[in-house]
């Protein structure tokens, strides 16, 4: 697909990105090493770079999911989702984590 120059399909190696906040604001240095985890007989992907929690969904989810709106689509669009790092407990756990090692 790069040699070829054809980004392909959305969801063909689709993903979701999702900005985690921490009292309304954006940590946009925040990096963190990828790892793969197993959610609901799917593997994921993820990683956050810049800020951006990014999620890679293998197998691609169905048709019409709500993972499929949130990737990047053909026209160039892409809806990043603002969610409370509380509500993304790997992240809380990894912060709490950083917190007490100061």
């Amino acid at each position: 697909m790069l040699n070829a120059e054809n980004p392909g399909e959305p969801d063909e190696y689709g993903f979701v990105g999702i900005v985690p906040v921490i009292n309304r604001k954006i940590f946009a240095d925040l990096i963190l090493q990828p790892e793969s985890i197993k959610h609901g007989g799917r593997r994921i992907y993820r990683v956050v770079i810049g800020g951006i929690l990014f999620l890679f969904l293998v197998p691609k989810p169905a048709d019409g999911s709500d993972a499929q709106k949130a990737f990047v689509q053909p026209d160039g669009t892409w809806v990043l989702i603002a969610r409370d790092i509380k509500r993304i407990p790997f992240l809380d756990q990894w912060l709490e984590g950083a917190a007490n090692k100061t």
